[in-house]
Order: structure tokens, then C-alpha cells, then sequence
């Protein structure tokens, strides 16, 4: 989410999902507006947020969240929503 990248907002919610790619979110904004999104490179947010970089090793199919910067995160499988 772009709130992430270069709004400041911290990274609350990670999504390895099933077709292989990542999504990183605010954990309150919506990503499906317009706008919210922006593809870029995975390091571009490590450098960010390094805690990013230790759930690299997640499978397809599975998300981790965390209540807030500095809490632990916990990993559980991803379903989309209908």
C-alpha cells in the first residue's frame, strides 16, 4: 500500500498470496481503493521496515499480522474474501 511505502504508516499485514506475489498493508486502509496500491520492488519496504525481510520465508497461500511496530508477528493461511 502506498501509505506504507511513502506515507509512513507502518506495515501491519503481509500477504504471500496462493499465485506467488506479496501485498504489504496498513491493516486499516482499504487496498482496494483507487489509488491505494503501487507496485515496487519488496526491498524498497525492507529497508523501511527490516522485520519485513524475516517473513521471506512464508508459503504461497499465507498472511502474518501484527497489532503494531515492534509486537511479533503471527502468520495464518490467506484466504480471499468473497
Amino acid at each position: 500500500m502506498r501509505t506504507v511505502l511513502s506515507e509512513g504508516s507502518p506495515a501491519l499485514h503481509v500477504v504471500h498470496a496462493p499465485d506467488g506475489s506479496w501485498a504489504i498493508g496498513d491493516g486499516v486502509g482499504d487496498p482496494n481503493e483507487p489509488g491505494a496500491c503501487v507496485a515496487t520492488h519488496i526491498w524498497h519496504v525492507v529497508e523501511k521496515d527490516p522485520t519485513i525481510e524475516a517473513l521471506a520465508t512464508m508459503a504461497p497461500g499465507s498472511q502474518a499480522n501484527r497489532a503494531g511496530v515492534g509486537q511479533q508477528w503471527s502468520i495464518s493461511d490467506f484466504d480471499y474474501e468473497e
